[in-house]
């Protein structure tokens, strides 16, 4: 007969905070390789603040995988951190229930206005 497994909360939330630090690592590294010079200027220290920041934001508008965070982060250290509420043409995507693939519009209107 087999034993039934008891996970306590404080074990998941420990798996959870694992998780979310390991992710915040790979975005460290991921923010120094590809934006250089806005990350050396930030320092490692605020580049955790913002990812931190930045996974609650994302988060806030639906996006869940590592994928849509990680370019939202991204877009958050080109256009501000505040950019989801800072720019009309952001918010107009991220508020608009009818966009049925927000992160792919977000990416494709901030390419537009990287250029």
């Amino acid at each position: 007969m087999a034993v039934p497994l008891t996970v306590r909360q404080t074990q998941i939330d420990a798996l959870s905070d694992m998780r979310r630090q390991a992710f915040e690592g790979r975005m460290v590294d991921h923010l120094n390789r590809f934006f250089t010079r806005r990350a050396d200027r930030i320092g490692e220290a605020g580049l955790r603040e913002l990812i931190r920041g930045g996974i609650v934001r994302a988060g806030k508008y639906g996006f869940r995988t590592e994928q849509e965070v990680c370019r939202f982060i991204g877009l958050m250290l080109v256009f501000g951190e505040r950019f989801d509420e800072d720019t009309a043409w952001a918010a107009e995507i991220l508020l608009n229930p009818a966009i049925e693939d927000r992160p792919k519009q977000l990416m494709v209107a901030a390419k537009a206005r990287a250029k």
